[in-house]
């Protein structure tokens, strides 16, 4: 390999450099390997020898963008990074962060998260070995049970909230592609207000909003934009990491918190109104809702007006215990500690059965808002 020039190795190609060495994002090293969906510039910054495996393009020079290079001229501590979907931010945060020495990065991109699970945000420290953002070590995590910001912004803020201030001042921020529309400005802009970055770098147009802060334009780096598939494919192999060696665990609601559900928060109804209109498996008063757990539970609106009316409630929920199953859930102990799947809730015992890959007992289970079947995410609305 000649001195200066670049190796774009495509998905599920591998380079071993037998003599000299390369670069990845700033990341020097001797092995490097493009999984599916991704494609890696390997710059050999000398003459070297390499082995390559799978398909390549070789280009002349760096493809590094000049911007990045310019970028990192200046030693910036606290770094904030906005653009929409495919632009390079991830890219940009795993080369920044080797080549200015700042070893924290926080990933709030919940929709295509790196470092942790997709419906979490999590905190991870850069390896000297990581060339790609999901090979930083995960060192914090909060769990928001969803993959898309929107409508959920208060709980997401408040996830990114508690990262930041676990970080240390030297800190570089991933966030998502949503940047459209009044509320995406919104939301990015409580970000900024709540880390306090001292550069916000755009891989899109800023919004005017961001004219109070030190601003700086980047090029984006994609060298293959990933369809929806590959998104959806990406985010299955993470769970698919995430849960394999998961085993069925089982929890008393007595002896935990249950969060963001309304789920054996009340008082438990039984009388021979609800019974009239079918079997019910259990149902409570919670607040001004009326929740009914049932299979076969027949009832049209002039029903519900009168349910409403009789129990003195606003609103009426009729849910499928079958809805719960394989309901994505965080589980907290001091501290998060993974992912979980509902498999079964016992309503009798108040029980739930989850599919987890951790032997603690949980203190605190927050729900999401989407299920996993085959890998792929299958929204719910569960009270």
């Amino acid at each position: 390999m000649i001195e200066g020039n670049t190796t774009i190795l495509l998905e599920n190609g591998k380079v071993e450099v037998l003599k000299g060495e390369a670069e990845v994002f700033g990341c020097r090293g001797k092995y490097f390997e493009a999984p599916r969906g991704k494609i890696l510039p390997v710059y050999f910054p000398e003459d070297s020898e390499a082995r390559i495996e799978g398909n390549y393009i070789a280009v002349n020079g760096s493809t590094i963008p000049k911007s990045w290079e310019k970028f990192v001229e200046n030693d910036w501590s606290r770094i904030f990074l906005y653009g929409a979907v495919d632009t390079g931010k991830s890219s940009f945060c795993v080369f920044v962060s080797h080549r200015l020495g700042i070893d924290f990065v926080l990933d709030a991109d919940i929709g295509q998260a790196d470092i942790s699970h997709p419906g979490s945000m999590a905190l991870g420290r850069r390896k000297e070995d990581a060339y790609l953002l999901s090979m930083f070590q995960l060192i914090s995590c909060e769990f928001v049970g969803s993959i898309s910001p929107m409508n959920r912004e208060a709980r997401c803020l408040r996830a990114f909230k508690k990262l930041v201030e676990r970080a240390g001042e030297k800190l570089i921020i991933d966030t998502t592609g949503w940047i459209h529309g009044k509320r995406a400005v919104e939301y990015k802009l409580a970000k900024v207000e709540i880390a306090n970055p001292e550069v916000i770098v755009c891989f899109s147009d800023p919004p005017r909003e961001f004219s109070d802060y030190e601003v700086f334009r980047a090029e984006s780096f994609v060298l293959k934009k990933r369809d929806r598939e590959m998104r959806a494919y990406i985010r299955g192999k993470a769970y698919e990491k995430w849960f394999e060696n998961a085993r069925e665990i089982e929890v008393s609601v007595d002896d935990v918190k249950l969060y963001f559900t309304s789920l054996f928060s009340g008082e438990r109804v039984e009388d021979d109104v609800l019974l009239s209109f079918g079997d019910v498996i259990y149902a409570e008063r919670s607040g001004s809702s009326l929740n009914i757990y049932s299979e076969s539970f027949d009832i049209g609106g002039e029903g519900l007006k009168a349910l409403k009316e009789y129990y003195n409630v606003v609103e009426v929920n009729v849910v499928s215990p079958k809805d719960f199953e394989n309901v994505l859930v965080g589980l907290y102990s001091d501290e998060y500690l993974c992912p979980g799947l509902i498999k079964e809730v016992n309503f009798e015992e108040r029980k739930i059965k989850i599919l987890a890959s951790t032997s603690e007992k949980p203190k605190r289970i927050e729900f999401g808002e989407f299920k996993i079947e085959n890998g792929r995410e299958v929204f719910v609305r569960l009270p």
